[in-house]
């Protein structure tokens, strides 16, 4: 994910709510971890959007979970900002 041609991805909305966490905002700072847990990057997020998955569906961001159709997904765009 941390290729520099990678510079969004869709996660769908219900993970959001089962999480329990806000949607990011546009120009918030977040941390990606790996697997366990450990921050290995610092993303800013540039974009945030908000629409049922066929709306993206031909995107070449990488998707996390497998969203189909309807389902509401988010598109979030970020610059790796510490790395």
């Amino acid at each position: 994910i941390l290729s520099e041609k990678v510079s969004s991805v869709l996660i769908p909305a219900a993970l959001f709510e089962e999480s329990g966490e806000e949607l990011p905002l546009k120009d918030d700072i977040e941390a990606l971890t790996d697997n366990k847990g450990n921050s290995i990057a610092l993303l800013r997020i540039t974009n945030v959007e908000v629409a049922p998955f066929f709306l993206f569906k031909e995107e070449k961001s990488p998707m996390i979970g497998n969203p189909m159709g309807d389902d509401i997904v988010i598109k979030l765009k970020f610059k790796i900002i510490f790395y």
